[in-house]
């Protein structure tokens, strides 16, 4: 989500910026909208170039290169995601309150981490942290949560109470009180059983079984599109729609696909270039179609007229003279 950022006069005449390319300028100013609170970018140079020049002809690549060469950006793969962050983001930019927390870890793969007041306002305290089930989880390890000793959870335990006695005699009652331990209570609890399989409900249509299949693709489709419906009234195989996704993909990259940008490329597949150039009948526009009408009395009359004026008509080798004036 791209977010306002300020600029900074200096930015236009600083000496070691001003020696890059105009486009890779204005790139370094697109990023800062796009990057989140920390600065940091998911490295995707295609996606990059579709948020910041989605019509210009600019290669992304060279330019981020140009720009982690000059050290105004550090290009980094930590915890397996490959990251930008730009440099002193944090020193030129003031982030809103509200604005989340960085799901990309830095360098070294440490996620931060901002205390928020109970009105979710930032109170200026950072901590870094160490992901512990997945990369966008910043909560920190359990190391840090659980007491140092799981004696202190129980009350009766011998080894926090020193005075309580202790006996050999098996005959004894247990210290604490209660049944004796039995050496099964220590193991780990067993799995919940799992649910009988359900089966996930057919598709209401074939309308929506078509949107179904096609978003994990990442086609934006829905039930309701008149495009889709279109396929599923024809009968498209799922076959050829997989086909013309596999094609758009290798000009939208890892955009989402609409069902506009992939119509003309199911009708491609649908209708080869063969029967495309099949040789069809000119339309007949009927409205100066006369050629159903009889004009033998047309043809009578014009020639019973030429007779009564003295023309005839010439043969095919005779010449057509004109009538000279006076």
């Amino acid at each position: 989500m791209a977010r306002a950022r300020n600029i900074k006069p200096g930015f236009f005449t600083n000496d070691e910026l001003v020696e890059l390319p105009f486009a890779t300028r204005l790139l370094f100013i697109g990023l800062w909208t796009i990057a989140d609170r920390e600065g940091r970018v998911v490295d995707r140079p295609k996606k990059i170039k579709m948020e910041i020049f989605p019509a210009d002809d600019v290669d992304c690549e060279q330019a981020l290169g140009q720009l982690a060469d000059s050290g105004f950006i550090a290009r980094y793969q930590a915890d397996g995601i490959k990251v930008i962050e730009i440099a002193n983001f944090a020193k030129h930019q003031a982030p809103h309150s509200t604005e989340k927390d960085s799901a990309l870890p830095d360098a070294e793969g440490f996620y931060t981490v901002n205390e928020r007041s109970k009105n979710g306002g930032i109170t200026g305290k950072s901590a870094k942290t160490k992901a512990v089930e997945t990369k966008s989880n910043v909560k920190p390890p359990l190391d840090n949560v659980i007491p140092p000793s799981d004696n202190a959870l129980i009350p009766d335990s011998p080894i926090l109470n020193p005075d309580t006695p202790t006996t050999t005699d098996a005959s004894a009652p247990p210290v604490g009180g209660g049944d004796p331990a039995d050496p099964d209570d220590f193991l780990p609890p067993g799995a919940a059983p799992l649910p009988p399989r359900q089966d996930l409900p057919a598709p209401a249509n074939t309308a929506t079984a078509i949107a179904v299949a096609l978003r994990p693709l990442g086609v934006g489709a829905t039930s309701m599109s008149p495009i889709v419906i279109g396929w599923a009234d024809r009968g498209v195989d799922l076959e050829v729609l997989v086909e013309a996704v596999r094609i758009a993909r290798e000009h939208k990259g890892d955009e989402s696909i609409p069902p506009q940008y992939l119509a003309p490329i199911v009708e491609r597949l649908l209708n080869p270039v063969e029967r495309r150039t099949a040789p069809r009948q000119a339309a007949v526009n009927e409205k100066f179609n006369f050629s159903h009408l009889d004009r033998s009395g047309d043809q009578r009359a014009m020639e019973e007229s030429m007779q009564r004026h003295g023309i005839t008509t010439p043969g095919p080798d005779e010449e057509i003279e004109f009538c000279k004036p006076n």
